[in-house]
């Protein structure tokens, strides 16, 4: 009896910038730099699923500048709105 493999899932450098909400360049730069494991696949990168959950469990994810800070009464702070002087 012969054994079949499974092939890995593998994302698209599209795709882990959406999951990531990061810039395709950045992950590409990761991926350069061997943060995140890259596959060529032609011309194109693929990130493996393996590869891809290990950077997200040692990277958490930082919530917004305006959750970690609010301003008072939970309002974000910022400029001031601009008012027309009638």
């Amino acid at each position: 009896m012969t054994e079949t493999a499974i092939a890995p899932k593998l994302y698209t450098v599209s795709e882990v910038s959406e999951f990531t909400r990061s810039s395709p360049a950045s992950i590409r730069r990761m991926v350069r730099d061997g943060l995140l494991e890259g596959v060529r696949w032609g011309i194109e990168i693929r990130i493996p699923h393996e590869s891809l959950m290990r950077y997200v469990e040692a990277h958490p994810a930082k919530a917004p500048a305006a959750a970690r800070h609010p301003g008072r009464n939970g309002r974000r702070v910022g400029r001031p709105k601009k008012t027309t002087n009638a």
